[in-house]
């Protein structure tokens, strides 16, 4: 379920009993995705700093928008990654500097990063 910002902020109040000013919960998600900045960082790290990592896309829709989200996983930790398109700038960018096995579908935008790849 899609709710605004407003509404959370007014859910709070009513089951916590903390009441919050308008776009106080922008500001809560923006510290929040300030704090896990580092903890993704160090996913991507170990994901990609294996031998193995499994990769696959899904479309998703977004405020009636198509967008996609990219699982990335060394089948120990798991990396999720939201793009506005499934162009293969998203597994090039994660991927890079990863010089193991890639598992993924057919999915062309795989083949054609990890031809790049192999001539650097």
């Amino acid at each position: 379920m899609l709710q605004s910002q407003n509404a959370i902020a007014q859910q709070l109040g009513e089951l916590f009993g903390y009441w919050f000013r308008n776009g106080i919960v922008s500001r809560f998600k923006a510290q929040a995705a300030e704090r896990l900045q580092r903890t993704y960082d160090e996913i991507k790290a170990a994901v990609k700093g294996g031998a193995l990592v499994h990769a696959d896309e899904t479309k998703v829709t977004v405020r009636s928008n198509s967008a996609y989200v990219w699982v990335f996983t060394n089948l120990e930790e798991v990396l999720y990654v939201y793009s506005d398109t499934r162009e293969g700038e998203t597994p090039k960018t994660i991927l890079e500097g990863f010089k193991g096995v890639l598992v993924s579908d057919f999915y062309t935008a795989y083949d054609s990063w990890t031809a790049r790849s192999r001539s650097a």
